[in-house]
């Protein structure tokens, strides 16, 4: 997660995230688990009705796991301007794992009870 904590600090990583499609990995890993258990983020752009869409992906990074699009602007919201988009997909990050993790998890429990494999 300290990928995602220089979101909206650090410049170049915000610019990369946010407009470059650049993906960032995190991993979650609780105290008696061998793995971690792991997910990728990043931001993709749509045109529609004139407007750019920029949508905040976040996906279980493993053969099966889920995830969300979310949106990081909107046309009519305050909070929905580009130079909220940072905050936003912070925010949405922390929301949206854990959603995932309870929504996927059978599918976690099976991924972390497969053995490593080299």
């Amino acid at each position: 997660m300290a990928e995602i904590a220089k979101l909206g600090k650090d410049k170049v990583f915000t610019r990369n995230f946010l407009y470059n499609g650049i993906r960032t990995n995190i991993e979650i890993k609780f105290n008696n688990d061998k793995r971690a258990i792991p997910f990728q983020c990043w931001v993709t752009r749509e045109l529609h009705d004139y407007f750019e869409w920029f949508y905040l992906n976040i996906k279980l990074n493993f053969e099966g796991g889920s995830g969300v699009k979310i949106s990081l602007n909107h046309p009519t919201r305050r909070n929905g301007l580009k130079k909220n988009m940072a905050e936003n997909a912070k925010k949405y990050i922390s929301q949206f794992i854990p959603k995932l993790m309870v929504r996927d998890e059978d599918n976690i429990r099976q991924y972390l009870n497969t053995p490593l494999t080299f």
